[in-house]
């Protein structure tokens, strides 16, 4: 009997423990979401355009995550330690409801939660056609537009100031919409290429000057089709080695053209432009004191006609986009025009697309291949405002040059990309691993970003390396080595960084050499350096379109 009331008081003292235990645990859950101390209000607006952030900060007694189930809305980061935190919220897609919209956050600790709140502006202005045309006559164009803001007076229509462009006065609204008529005046074009002009329908951003993009819409105008079609494509894939390497083992550069005729061919046009881009390849360091290292090959390609564009036919079918300043071509048949060089190594090519067209475009095309990273690369370059203007040197030189061979990152942002993410950082430290993107990094710990040797050395001084915000096309949390550079405006030479990296390249490429030092490349640099480090020309207007950052291409 006493074994009894032993056991039954253990039982007891068992269950008054674990529900003391469960108690003291469940407190401990509230405990912690009530002790969440928020630096932030608990509630933000954001206006309704895609890209607008807002950050909430707080002071995490535990472990925490966050959640939400608005699939236009992203958080970064989703987790974070005990201590200061900081959850940035990015609106993933525009608001097109004509209502605000609102979505909870929560950030968990336990099985408890505190909310936050984010509302999205509901405010709207949309162009009823993303592209007009026109005829090379020209004309009038009613472009038309919807919105659901009350004083459309608020709205701003903005395009670059091209002379064959100019508004009419604006009709008045008409219907529930709220919408406009603005009235085109599109002077004729008398050139064989086609033109385009962006118009982005604007609204204010606050008092501070700023405006907020809700719409795009492109005025395309037709060229004057000289009606000329290719007839005698004997020439067409027939291969020419321009320059034969003198060091190493021969990194091979395959030139092509786009939208090229057989008169191009039989009257040396096309080789005269092939010859000058590889000039201008190799017109700024360190690729201009390696040139040597290089095969050079040039393909002939015949195109039916000699302009771009839709309903054009070329070799590649190279289409350039007036959004923006992408190429969407034939990637497929340019490698197979690439491989008739015969070079058994094609894995490494680096090829250049001219194309036959006075637009400002360029953008260069990555290769995965078999899940794995390739150095194969193809570079378009437009001939710009023309062959000899610097304008197309310093294209090619950042398509081909910097992302084709180098992979160096682009050092602008873009401001509806905001903050980089966790996903955005593993790339790029992914990117390191394999000496990629080396003008880029995640931190501006001077003491950790990838370049620095290169901080605080006198030796680079006049280029004032440092850690500046903005790069990877994201405008916060990817800092640049410098504010200018060949990778940024086009306009400057490659910073040190970039210069090392290039250099890495090739001697890689063309011999099998390990990455050099710090000191190894100081030495060299110091007899090759550019020769003046300033702006080469003021930046090109047509630079406020969206540049376009090297596309990947899985095969």
């Amino acid at each position: 009997m006493n074994r009894n009331r032993q056991l039954s008081r253990c039982a007891l003292t068992t269950l008054l423990m674990s529900t003391l235990l469960l108690t003291t645990s469940c407190t401990g859950d509230d405990d912690l979401a009530a002790d969440i101390v928020m630096k932030t209000a608990q509630e933000v607006t954001l206006l309704p355009t895609v890209g607008e952030q807002a950050t909430f900060e707080f002071e995490a007694p535990s472990a925490w995550t966050a959640t939400t189930s608005a699939s236009w809305l992203s958080l970064s980061p989703a987790k974070g330690p005990k201590g200061a935190a900081s959850l940035l919220v990015t609106a993933t897609s525009t608001n097109r409801t004509g209502a605000k919209r609102q979505a909870q956050i929560n950030i968990n600790i336990g099985t408890m939660h505190k909310s936050l709140s984010v509302t999205q502006g509901g405010e709207y202005a949309i162009f009823d056609k993303k592209t007009y045309t026109v005829g090379a006559e020209g004309g009038q164009v009613k472009m038309t537009f919807r919105s659901n803001i009350t004083n459309t007076n608020d709205l701003l229509v903005t395009f670059l100031p091209y002379d064959w462009l100019a508004f009419e006065q604006q009709d008045e609204t008409r219907g529930e919409w709220k919408g406009q008529t603005a009235t085109l005046i599109v002077q004729p074009n008398t050139g064989r290429e086609q033109r385009a002009s962006a118009f982005t329908l604007a609204l204010p951003k606050g008092n501070d000057g700023k405006w907020v993009d809700l719409d795009t819409a492109t005025v395309v105008q037709q060229g004057v089709n000289s009606g000329y079609k290719s007839t005698d494509y004997s020439q067409d894939g027939k291969v020419e080695q321009l320059q034969e390497h003198t060091i190493g083992h021969g990194i091979p550069v395959v030139l092509m053209g786009d939208a090229f005729t057989d008169r191009d061919i039989s009257d040396s046009t096309y080789y005269s432009v092939m010859t000058h881009s590889m000039e201008s390849l190799f017109t700024e360091e360190p690729a201009r004191s390696l040139r040597d290292y290089f095969d050079v090959y040039m393909v002939n390609a015949v195109s039916e006609d000699d302009v771009v564009g839709e309903e054009s036919n070329t070799a590649f079918s190279s289409v350039p986009d007036f959004h923006s300043t992408n190429i969407d071509a034939d990637a497929d048949r340019i490698s197979e025009y690439a491989r008739k060089v015969g070079r058994p190594d094609s894995l490494n090519m680096l090829v250049v697309v001219i194309v036959n067209a006075n637009v400002y475009n360029g953008v260069t095309y990555l290769f995965n291949r078999l899940g794995k990273p390739s150095q194969y690369a193809i570079a378009f370059c437009p001939l710009q405002d023309g062959l000899e203007t610097e304008l197309f040197r310093e294209v090619l030189v950042h398509e081909a040059i910097g992302h084709g061979l180098a992979k160096l990152a682009d050092e602008y942002g873009y401001e509806d990309n905001g903050e980089a993410g966790d996903d955005v950082k593993k790339t790029i430290a992914a990117a390191h691993d394999r000496r990629w993107m080396m003008n880029v990094d995640t931190t501006d710990d001077l003491s950790k970003v990838v370049w620095w040797p290169f901080v605080g050395d006198e030796r680079y001084a006049e280029e004032q390396i440092g850690a500046y915000e903005g790069g990877y096309t994201y405008t916060a949390g990817v800092w640049k080595p410098t504010r200018h550079s060949m990778m940024n405006q086009n306009n400057s030479p490659f910073n040190a960084p970039s210069r090392k990296a290039i250099y890495d390249r090739i001697r890689y490429l063309g011999e099998n050499a390990a990455t050099s030092t710090a000191e190894d490349f100081a030495a060299f640099d110091a007899q090759h350096k550019p020769e003046q480090w300033e702006y080469t020309r003021s930046a090109d207007s047509r630079s406020k379109r969206r540049p376009t950052p090297p596309r990947i291409i899985n095969k």
